[in-house]
């Protein structure tokens, strides 16, 4: 696994293809206060929706050492309850869709609210991408794991709850917008699949994405190259140029991996949503660079 940021006057290995199998390094820590953790999805989603919502919040609670499970039987201290809110302006136009997570004490008050929303590209979505929803349930995990592990207990938080929707690293204050090129060169779904997932990061992290150049100050441009197969492999090759809105140049991001061949030709999966991550990396660090420089 390679990567690079290549900046005006620096540079900086990011690890772009990684989080797609992490786990943590010591065994399952219960919670300060002995508590664990049960998932509970909406049983009126349907099952594409709700297994994968399940599954991976479970995984990423699991992979911060944070004892959790699905099973009714499970007991646990808190659970964490999952819902699907999804808008329909019309019966053409693409769908809205906001994941609500519910973290309570058992039989008890809200803790934390996490709140994800994904505005989709083309009528049908939902039902179309079925990867997308283990990507946000995982990154729901992953929210929610770090807000546990940042507080000392989570029972102080009953008569107050959290709301951790929406949070953003607004870099020097400055408001960010940012317009993405479609991504040349890559197989399959990986054009859709990967911008899907780096807006959601960036709308979440850095800044919320545009659909008119216009009235972005930065403009990202993808290009991927996959090479021919070679013993059954293929080398994957992304790299991400990250310009001001006048067109100047400001950084570039490339991504390295060896897969296996044909391995991309279909759906991308949660391999697109890690490719988003190690993007979301170097384009956070030449923004930030970028500012840096401006002040």
């Amino acid at each position: 696994m390679l990567g690079a940021i290549v900046l005006t006057a620096c540079t900086v290995l990011p690890k772009p293809f990684e989080h797609t199998n992490q786990k943590g390094r010591n065994s399952l820590a219960a919670l300060i206060d002995g508590g664990a953790i049960r998932v509970e999805v909406d049983k009126n989603l349907p099952e594409f929706i709700s297994k994968p919502l399940s599954l991976e919040a479970v995984k990423a609670l699991v992979g911060a050492n944070i004892p959790a499970s699905a099973d009714p039987k499970f007991y646990s201290k808190y659970v964490l309850k999952g819902f699907v809110i999804v808008e329909r302006p019309n019966d053409f136009d693409p769908e809205k869709a906001t994941f609500v997570w519910n973290l309570m004490i058992k039989g008890g008050s809200e803790i934390v609210l996490f709140k994800q929303t994904i505005q989709g590209d083309e009528n049908g979505w939902l039902k179309s991408d079925p990867e997308l929803f283990a990507i946000i349930a995982k990154d729901a995990g992953h929210q929610i794991a770090k807000h546990i592990q940042n507080s000392r207990s989570l029972t102080k938080r009953t008569m107050n709850s959290l709301e951790i929707s929406g949070q953003r690293d607004n870099i020097r204050g400055l408001s960010s917008t940012f317009y993405l090129f479609d991504i040349s060169g890559t197989p399959g779904d990986g054009n859709r699949a990967i911008l899907r997932s780096l807006k959601f990061l960036l709308n979440r992290e850095l800044g919320p994405t545009v659909s008119n150049k216009a009235e972005a100050t930065y403009l990202v441009r993808g290009t991927a190259n996959v090479s021919s197969p070679f013993k059954g492999r293929s080398d994957v090759a992304i790299t991400w140029l990250v310009f001001s809105a006048t067109g100047k140049e400001l950084g570039k991001v490339t991504q390295n991996n060896n897969v296996a061949a044909g391995s991309l030709d279909a759906r991308w999966g949660l391999v697109a949503f890690a490719v988003a991550k190690g993007a979301l990396q170097g384009i956070r660090k030449i923004v930030s660079h970028n500012n840096d420089t401006q002040n």
